[in-house]
């Protein structure tokens, strides 16, 4: 149905929010996969997930690196920004 309102909404058809399933019918069918899919397939899940990943390390570098940046620029409270020499 998804791809059935998607088409209809490229074409300028679609105006309502929801399609109503009236007469509608569905069935399930068994599609056997070759393997050149499956490998094609596992291989696409590792890549999203090895990028999950990298992301993640790479937001909380990110933000230890900010944290250090904004802890090495506080000043010390007891010069109250003065020059002590």
């Amino acid at each position: 149905m998804e791809l059935v309102a998607m088409d209809m909404k490229q074409r300028g058809l679609y105006i309502a929010r929801q399609l109503s399933f009236y007469g509608v019918s569905f069935r399930i069918e068994d599609v056997a996969l070759s393997r050149d899919f499956t490998h094609m397939y596992n291989a696409s899940v590792r890549l999203v997930r090895r990028s999950q990943s990298f992301i993640i390390v790479l937001y909380f570098i990110s933000v230890t690196f900010i944290c250090i940046l904004s802890s090495t620029n506080k000043q010390d409270p007891s010069t109250d920004g003065r020059d002590t020499q």
